[in-house]
């Protein structure tokens, strides 16, 4: 039935099934290619569509990890064995994608995800430079990059974990979150979960680092949902997960709710990147493009309250306020490694944050050096102001004198009089006695 439909849909033009060879799109974008992305047969698709372009909806790119930050913290080799554990390393190399906005709300408004975990059939969708294509995961996942085409024929990723976390009897949400939460935190609830319950900080930042960069979240306060329960299970575990079919997951889920942000346009600039060969037409204007990911490092952690410098240390926080050690503290004042065990070396694991203190420095003497200069610059103008008066005064004095007798009585105020309304009158004479 599926077959007879497909075979119908590519009669009519409507759908072009792309064969699996790879190769790439040429696209030469001009006006009649742009009048055609920004057209829709169906008129919810095309409501919605609209409702993007004039919406003000944002365009982001993730955010991308700053290596040199997690050495900072001591916490680059913990992190990276997280991400690697589960499988999703591609995150870790995302480019600057060179998308235009227009084709990120093309993309994201038609993309279709039939949730299936058959890698061979046809269940991903999507508009593309006004050209509708359907693919299968495995050829979504190559054209991505994940895999290679050579391993795609060898049955790649055929053993990792896929489809969603109901679908395996062995993860038990509960469990897990007792087990990476303190002992004060309540049981899990999706909507009520936070992340600051979370007793081990490498974890938690590899959460939020799939949050920003695969689930599209667009901020900390966010309770932590069952996906990235599930995430952090297969973190800990080192189970591998099929990020392709967690990756279409997501862009069908942005395309479905057109009030979600539109985070997670790093995705679409790995396609671009790869699988196109654009050609501007001459003279078309300059679109605009989506933005470059912001760097998650240091600074942004400490704007975000995820680190805290505190008595010239860098604190993660978690439950009960920041806690000194670098990865973490429990209720004893002992640290707690990485990986949650206690090793009661707190002396070792805690980081003087000299660099962040020294950062803070400069910023606070730029902030001061503005102030110096606004008040310098405030100072002269009153100087100014102030060596005009007598000149201002002088110049009235000479008018003054140039006028007639009667002109000038009449012209003439008193010392200390005001102008207008408020002009000061003569006292009236005092009354007679009798």
């Amino acid at each position: 039935m599926e077959a007879a439909k497909e075979a119908a849909e590519e009669a009519t033009g409507k759908i072009r099934l792309v064969e699996p060879n790879y190769t790439k799109f040429l696209v030469n974008l001009d006006n009649d290619m742009i009048q055609r992305m920004i057209t829709f047969e169906d008129e919810e698709t095309r409501r919605e569509f609209v409702g993007r372009l004039t919406g003000g909806m944002t365009t982001k790119s993730g955010k991308k990890i700053h290596l040199d930050s997690l050495h900072f913290l001591k916490a680059e080799e913990k992190f990276l064995e997280y991400i690697s554990g589960i499988g999703f390393d591609w995150l870790l190399g995302t480019q600057v994608p060179d998308v235009p906005e227009i084709l990120a709300q093309e993309f994201f408004t038609s993309f279709r995800f039939k949730n299936t975990t058959d890698l061979q059939k046809r269940s991903i969708s999507f508009r593309f430079f006004g050209t509708e294509i359907r693919m299968n995961l495995t050829e979504w996942s190559v054209r991505l990059g994940l895999f290679s085409e050579e391993q795609a024929e060898a049955g790649a990723w055929t053993e990792r974990e896929i489809g969603k976390p109901k679908a395996f009897r062995d993860f038990d949400p509960h469990a897990v979150w007792r087990s990476i939460t303190h002992s004060k935190a309540p049981p899990f609830q999706s909507d009520q979960a936070g992340g600051f319950h979370i007793k081990i900080p490498v974890l938690r930042l590899a959460q939020v680092f799939l949050g920003y960069n695969l689930l599209g979240k667009a901020n900390l306060t966010a309770p932590v949902t069952m996906v990235e329960l599930y995430f952090m299970w297969c973190m800990k575990e080192q189970k591998k997960v099929h990020l392709g079919y967690w990756l279409a997951h997501v862009c069908h889920a942005i395309a479905i709710h057109p009030n979600l942000p539109l985070h997670t346009c790093h995705i679409l600039g790995e396609f671009v990147r790869r699988n196109c060969q654009i050609h501007p037409a001459a003279g078309l204007p300059q679109l605009p493009k989506c933005p470059a990911p912001e760097d998650l490092d240091l600074n942004l952690l400490i704007r975000l309250k995820f680190l805290k410098v505190v008595d010239k240390e860098m604190r993660f926080y978690i439950e009960g306020g920041y806690k000194r050690s670098a990865v973490g503290d429990n209720s004893k004042g002992r640290v707690e490694s990485s990986d949650g065990r206690d090793d009661g070396q707190t002396s070792r694991n805690s980081v003087v944050t000299r660099e962040a203190m020294e950062e803070q420095k400069r910023l606070t003497e730029a902030q001061t050096s503005q102030i110096v200069m606004a008040v310098g610059s405030l100072e002269r103008s009153i100087s100014r102001m102030m060596e005009r008066l007598p000149l201002q005064h002088e110049q009235r004095q000479k008018q003054s004198s140039l006028l007639p007798h009667e002109e000038r009585r009449t012209t003439e105020r008193p010392s200390g009089s005001f102008r207008g309304r408020h002009e000061r009158r003569p006292s009236p004479p005092p009354p007679r006695r009798k």
